[in-house]
């Protein structure tokens, strides 16, 4: 199954992982505290690889009507500092979808999702090494994949069994971080605006703010509590608007831990406690598990 390939091919990176070390992002940055993928502390020459695999799940509709979505990825990101003040990334995913009718049909997809490319800038830090206090810009957009998965009489599948949106979603955002020893904090608000896609849907325009607290008690482990949120407007459908939009408030518990040199691990848990959303849509828990290494 595709859920057990992708646990195995993150097994067999975490295994490698200890012998591809060839840098060490502490000296670089002058900083011990463990950082996720997107907040790291950009110096020259670092670079970060990163597996993450990632579950969530959604329902909408009522009746006949009522589906239930499974989405499963494997997200490999490659992030590149060529100074100290820029910072490079790439995120490209894998998707297994499984889709669930209340009709009793049911659709399996797997396919590559909708790659995305960010570019974070640094506009303010306290000090060169070693900072207590980072503000950055991003800028970035999520790319369209030409893939359309049609079902077995070559009609187009419905979005909700697409890897991917089809659409070319730019978004801009900023991020602070503060760091103090064993304690560090970090905030995000990112701003996407997306075009229109697959099948003439065009998801409406989604902020998405993230506050995340962590206490570090040794090198190599450290506990997150964090909230995000997502507020999304109303999506269209060929230009007539739909339901579909609103907010979900996420309560974020994690913990990650550094078994050695520069590899990260961490296991992250998004758990919905507010949810006022348009229409009959209800999200589920999101659950992550991912890997980093600097090389």
């Amino acid at each position: 199954m595709p859920v057990r390939s992708l646990a195995l091919l993150f097994a067999l990176v975490a295994l490698a992982a200890p012998s591809l070390a060839r840098a060490c992002a502490t000296c670089g940055c002058g900083d011990p505290t463990l950082t996720a993928v997107g907040v790291e502390q950009p110096f020259a020459g670092r670079v970060r690889l990163s597996l993450a695999l990632t579950h969530l799940s959604y329902s909408e509709g009522r009746g006949l009507a009522r589906v239930e979505v499974f989405d499963q990825r494997a997200i490999l990101g490659v992030a590149a500092s060529p100074n100290e003040w820029l910072t490079l990334s790439v995120f490209a995913p894998l998707v297994w979808r499984e889709v669930a009718h209340a009709s009793l049909q049911h659709e399996s997809t797997i396919g590559v999702g909708d790659p995305e490319l960010r570019a974070r800038f640094v506009l303010f830090r306290d000090r060169a090494f070693a900072p207590e206090h980072l503000l950055s810009a991003q800028v970035g957009a999520r790319l369209p994949t030409p893939t359309r998965l049609h079902d077995d009489n070559g009609a187009l599948l419905p979005l909700d069994a697409q890897t991917g949106s089809g659409s070319f979603d730019p978004m801009v955002g900023l991020a602070w971080s503060w760091f103090a020893r064993e304690l560090s904090m970090h905030t995000t608000a990112l701003l996407t605006v997306p075009t229109e896609g697959t099948g003439g849907w065009r998801n409406g325009a989604s902020v998405r703010l993230a506050w995340q607290g962590q206490w570090q008690p040794m090198n190599e482990l450290a506990l997150v509590i964090g909230v995000d949120a997502r507020i999304d407007a109303d999506p269209l459908l060929r230009g007539e608007t739909q339901a579909g939009g609103g907010a979900v408030v996420f309560a974020s518990p994690g913990v990650m831990i550094s078994p050695g040199g520069d590899v990260l691990l961490w296991l992250v848990a998004r758990l919905p406690f507010v949810q006022a959303l348009t229409g009959d849509r209800a999200d589920g828990p999101i659950v992550e598990l991912g890997m980093a290494l600097d090389v």
